[in-house]
This record gives structure tokens, sequence and C-alpha cells, in this order.
């Protein structure tokens, strides 16, 4: 069959339609896409130079919100700054207004408080006066010195006579924390500054200074005389600080005692009492047939300075009760000293939730001393914590037929730095129970002493005990042949063993007991023979007893709890705002860090780093208001710390103002990527809708150029 033969002219018209409806396929893809490149086959070179223009756009568009997110955190963190400085300057305003109201006011404001049976005083003269006459209240205003009182004596109150400094009616600035003070000389023996000999008298809120020259005998400060048998008189110390010194070049047989409780006297000691002595045998509270009773919420400082020097003493059946809330902080400079010294058939009692701290810095210095019959009684959950660092010195100590009780869940620590310092003794007849967490630190010396002359020491089934020790933990010494040493050991107690930074923890399966009826021979339990003399198992470690914060001296005897408890309030709801300050998971006012990534490679970024900006952070140490000191001292904290925000909101200022210049150049570079982009690949929708008209107009040519192309054959079709 013969192939079908078109004319040269249909031919031509054919080809000439066929590339015109090519060119309108593509211009018709151009206009429906909006692209005149749609694949690398359309223009290789453009295309991917698109794509990797846009795919750059596409991760820093990414960036873009992470920046934004950091600029969120930052705001966060800011916003939060604002409204903590307006906490703090609320607290600022308290404790202005605190020290305003705490200014002392004129006599004429205390003479009214005193009423017509009291007197403000401000002359010596006055003050005895007031004090003969019989006024109910005596209130000294300002500082008075009574001279030389070697002839005349001191003050002596009468009957349920009160005498006060301005403290005792409310909070008031002073220009010195003695404003409401009584001084003194002497240089005769035996002279008290203030003599109680009547029933319910009152001293409080006053500064008593007294200097005592006497080459031998005693001085008191405050001499609190109970009458005797058949008589029972109450006093009550509030507030006091107590400094009895000596100018003498001969101390060493002087006496002297910041509080004499004396003769079947009770003393109350309430408040914050502060005492300091200076000399030989010197007692910061000193009882004798009498009782003391510090009772709860009350401070008590001593500081004594001398030979055989001691804090707080009960002698020849005196009582000193220490009871619950209570904190005692005793510190001894010189040899000889106890900080706690009960002697003669004399008690003690500690109370549970009571805080003692003991410091001895000389050689000999004991803790808590038990001597000639005494009875200590260390309650459960009494809380103390002893520190000596002179040569031979004990934590605590009975001897002469004592007895010391330290009941379950009282919590002792015993640290000795000195040289053969040792933590608990037994000696000479007398009896330690020990049921209490305990934990003794004596790295030269012995734990737990049993020695001389029929002394015992039990270790209950409730105690822990926690040994840090040089040389014997448990050390049951031999004796004179009066009688034996006995070391028991209840089934249950736990005793642990720390050795080359290693500690070992046991708990006694079984009763044991050591009778030391030997008087040459000592025996003694160490961390490496523990398991060879005790039926022991390990066990699981307990928690030691916590270190006790010292009262200090510097707390003195105002009360501004009502402006306290408001700035407490204040500073607890800013710490919770700081806390509350995070976005996201991320808190810049908190030691945490923010990274603000800026391109896609990582070469540049930006770290915030947070700052911890809680009360404790920024230096702020006091917390409750107990004198003019402290409201000045948070004063100076709250200037300090809304400096410290400044400082940080303009740092934090900084950084934002980095993130968003990068954000707006990160935001305006995406722009001229994409428009970059678009330049390669988007169409020209006009030019391509004017080709499409002509593509359509020369299409329309072709088809009837074809028309006529096609009509000579058609002609010779009409010849049939």
């Amino acid at each position: 069959m013969s192939g079908i033969s078109l004319t040269a002219s249909m031919r031509s018209n054919l080809l000439s339609l066929q590339t015109i409806s090519g060119q309108v396929s593509s211009t018709q893809n151009k206009l429906s896409t909006g692209n005149k490149v749609n694949s690398a086959i359309d223009n290789p070179s453009s295309y991917y130079t698109a794509l990797s223009l846009n795919n750059r756009a596409d991760d820093l568009n990414a960036l873009l919100d992470s920046m934004g997110q950091a600029v969120s955190t930052i705001k966060a963190a800011t916003t939060a700054l604002e409204s903590a400085t307006d906490f703090l300057e609320q607290a600022s305003a308290v404790a202005t207004q605190a020290l305003e109201t705490a200014k002392v006011p004129d006599k004429s404001f205390f003479e009214e408080k005193v009423g017509e049976n009291g007197a403000v005083v401000t002359t010596a003269q006055e003050l005895r006066d007031a004090i003969n006459s019989g006024k109910e209240t005596i209130c000294v205003y300002g500082a008075i010195d009574l001279g030389d009182i070697s002839q005349t004596g001191g003050l002596t109150l009468q009957e349920n006579q009160k005498l006060v400094g301005v403290g005792y009616f409310g909070n008031y600035d002073t220009d010195t924390d003695k404003f409401s003070s009584i001084s003194a000389t002497a240089n005769t023996a035996n002279r008290a500054v203030l003599r109680v000999t009547q029933d319910g008298n009152v001293l409080s809120d006053l500064s008593i200074n007294y200097n005592n020259t006497v080459e031998s005998g005693a001085a008191y400060a405050v001499f609190v005389d109970g009458g005797g048998d058949g008589k029972s008189y109450q006093a009550t110390l509030s507030n006091l600080d107590i400094q009895l010194e000596t100018s003498s070049s001969q101390n060493n047989g002087v006496i002297r005692i910041g509080i004499f409780s004396y003769n079947k006297s009770t003393t109350n000691i309430e408040g914050k009492i502060n005492i300091q002595t200076l000399g030989r045998l010197n007692y910061g509270v000193y009882i004798n047939n009498s009782e003391v009773n510090i009772n709860d919420t009350s401070k008590v400082y001593v500081k004594t300075v001398g030979e055989s020097a001691n804090g707080i003493s009960a002698y020849t059946q005196g009582v000193i009760n220490i009871n619950s809330g209570s904190k005692v902080d005793v510190e001894i400079q010189g040899t000889g000293g106890a900080g706690i010294w009960i002697y003669n058939q004399a008690r003690c009692t500690i109370d549970p939730f009571s805080y003692i701290n003991v410091k001895t810095f000389g050689d000999n210095g004991y803790g808590i001393y038990g001597d000639n019959k005494a009875t200590i009684n260390i309650n459960s959950g009494a809380n103390i914590n002893i520190n000596t660092s002179g040569q031979e010195s004990y934590g605590i100590i009975c001897r002469m037929n004592s007895i010391n009780n330290i009941q379950h869940n009282s919590q002792i620590n015993i640290f000795t730095t000195g040289l053969n310092g040792h933590g608990i003794c037994s000696c000479i007849g007398s009896l330690i129970n020990i049921e209490g967490n305990i934990n003794i630190d004596v790295k030269t010396g012995q734990g737990i002493i049993n020695a001389l002359n029929g002394s015992s020491i039990n270790i209950a089934s409730l105690a822990q005990v926690y040994f840090n020790v040089g040389l014997s933990a448990l050390y049951n010494g031999y004796n004179d042949g009066t009688g034996p040493n006995i070391l028991d050991i209840a089934a249950g107690a736990k005793l642990a063993f720390e050795k080359d930074g290693k500690t070992d923890w046991y708990e006694v399966k079984e009763d044991w007991q050591d009778k030391n009826t030997s008087t040459t021979t000592n025996n003694a339990i160490t961390a490496d023979n523990v398991k060879d003399k005790l039926n022991v198992e390990e066990t699981t470690a307990w928690e030691l007893p916590e270190k006790i914060e010292k009262y200090s001296k510097e707390e003195a005897a105002q009360d501004l709890s009502g402006d306290s408890k408001q700035y407490q309030e204040i500073l607890n709801q800013y710490d919770a705002l700081i806390k509350d300050a995070n976005y996201k998971g991320i808190n810049l006012l908190q030691p945490e860090k923010l990274t603000v990534k800026f391109n896609e490679d990582n070469t540049a970024a930006l770290e915030v780093i947070g700052k911890d900006m809680s009360s404790k952070a920024l230096g702020f140490t006091i917390f409750e208001w107990q004198t003019q000191g402290d409201i000045n001292k948070s004063i100076e904290e709250l200037t300090s710390a809304i400096n410290s925000i400044r400082n940080y909101s303009s740092e934090l200022g900084n950084n934002y103002n980095i993130i968003t210049t990068r954000q707006d150049f990160t935001d305006n570079l995406i722009n001229i990527l994409t428009e970059g982009a678009d330049k390669l690949t988007l169409a020209d929708m006009n030019e391509e809708s004017a080709n499409m008209l002509a593509l359509q107009t020369r299409q329309q040519l072709a088809i009837n150029s074809l028309s006529l192309a096609s009509q000579a054959s058609q002609s010779i079709l009409k010849l049939f």
C-alpha cells in the first residue's frame, strides 16, 4: 500500500502549527503556576539557585521563631523584675516606717506610760529616790552613771518594783544601743550594781556596765537573793546587756558574776540576755541553792574570759532549767572553763527543742560538766552543739557520782580540735545513760570514756552514736580497786565508725557488757576490733545531728515583731515571684542559660546568662528585726538589691535589643532571599499573557494557512 503524500505547503503549515501548540502549552503552564522555572528541566541553574535561596529562607524562618521565643523569655524576666522592684520598694517603705516609729519619744511620753505611781529618771539621784520612795515602775531614760559604789553600794529594789528601759514600752531607735543604761565602778568586794531581795521584781531592757577593781573577793552585776528558808522570792530578768570587767592589774583572786541567783530565789530569764565577764573564776550566770529558768523563746549569750571562767553554773542544790524553744550560746576564752557547770547536788534540765551552743578555746575546757553528785537531764528533742579547741578538753563529762541522762531523739554534736580532746566521759563513780543521737568528732582523742573507780556508761537500744576519733571509740578504763567500771551496750544500739575517709554503720544484735575490774588494763572498742568485740551487723546510715546556728550577742532586746512580719511576708512574696518568672521552662532570674542562634550554621549566637535574683543571692541576711540596727541593715540590703535588679534589668535590656535587632535583620534577609529566588523562577504574567495572545493569533493564522494549502487538493476533487 502506497503512503499518503502531503504537499510541501501543508507540511510546512503543520510543523508551524505543532511548534505554536508547544509554545502555547508552555505559556499556559507559566500562567497557571506563576513560575517561569518549575523544574530543573526548565533552567537548571536558576532552579537550583532559587531552591538554595528558599531553603536558607526556611531555615532562617525557624530561627526567627526561636528568636521570638527568646524575646518572650526575656520579657518574662524583665516584667518579673519590675514587679520584684515594686516588692522591694514596698519592703523599704515598711523598714523606713519602722525606723521612723522607733525613734525614742520625749521623756513626757514615758511619764504617761509609767503612771502616777511610776517615775522616769535621768540621773543617779533621781533613780535612787524613785527606788527608795517605792515607785512601782521606774524607767531609765538615757545613760545613768552611779559612780563609785564601793561605800554606798548599788541599787536595791523594793517588793514588786520594776526597773526598766525605754525598750520595755516599745521599739525605739537610739543613738546608742545602750540608751537606757546603768554603769558603776567599785574597788570593794561583794558589791552589786543591782540587788533584787524582794518578791516580784522585774529588770528589763537595760544595759548594765560594771568595772570592779577589787583584788580579791566577788563582784556582781545583778544579785538576786531569795531570802532563805521559808521564803521564795521570784524575779524576772528580760532583755539585758551586762558587761562586767576589771581594770585591775591582778584579777586572779576576783570572782565576777553577771547574774547571781542565790538563797532560795527563783529567777526567770526571758527575752534576750547578753553577758560578758572578764576575770578568773568569773561566771555569766551563777546559781547557788536557788532556781533559774531560761524560758521559751529566750536567747542567752554568755562570753567569759579568764582562767576557770564558766558560762552557766549551778552550785549546791541549785537548779537550772533550759526550757523548750530557748537558745543558749556560751563562749569560753581561757583555761579550765566550762560552758555549763553543774556541781554539788545541783541539777540541770535541758528541755526538748532547746538549743545550746558551747565553744571553749582554752586547755582543759568543758562543754557540759557535771561534778559531785550533780544531775543533768538532756531530754528528748534537745539540741546541743559543743566545740572545744584546747588540749585535754571534754565535750561532756560527769565525775564524782554524778548522773547524766541523754534521752532518745536528743541531738548532740561534739567537736574537738585540740590535742587529746575527748567526747563523753564518766568517771569516779558517775553514770551516763545514752539514748540520743550523738556525733562525736575527736580526731586526736577518745570518743566515749568510762574511767576511774566504779563509773558506768549505758548505751541504750535507741542510741545512735557516730565516731570519728583518733584513738578508741569506746574506752572502758581500769580502776584503783574501789569498784569496776561498767560499759553496757544494749541490742538495737547503732554505732558508726569513720576511718580513712570510710564509714561503717552497725547495729548491735545482742546485749553486751564489759565489767573492767582490772587496776592496770584498759579495754577499748575501735573501728578495727568492733566485729570481734560485739555481735553486730551492717546497717544503713542514719542522719547525723545538724550543727546548731549560733545566736548572736548583737541581737538586742527589742520587739519588732509587727513590722518584721510584714517585711518577712514581702520578702517571701518576692522570692515566690522570682521563682515564677519562667517561660517555657527557662527562668533568667535563676542561674540558668538561654542560647539564641542567629544563623543556620550556628556561627552567630548569643548566650543570655541568668542570675539568681532570690533574696538570699542578693545578700539579704536580716529576715527578722530584733534591733534598730537590724532595720538599718535591712534598708542597706534593700538599696543594694534594688541596684542589683536595675543593673541586671539593664543587662537584659541590652540582650533584648540585640535579639530584636537580629530579629529585624533576619526578617529582612528572609525577604531578600525569597525575592531573589522569585526573580529566578517567577514568570512575568503581563509578558506571558501577551505571549499567549500572540501565540493564539499565530495558531489561528497557521490553521487558516493550512486550510488554504489544502484547497488545491479539494479543487481536484470537484472534477469527479
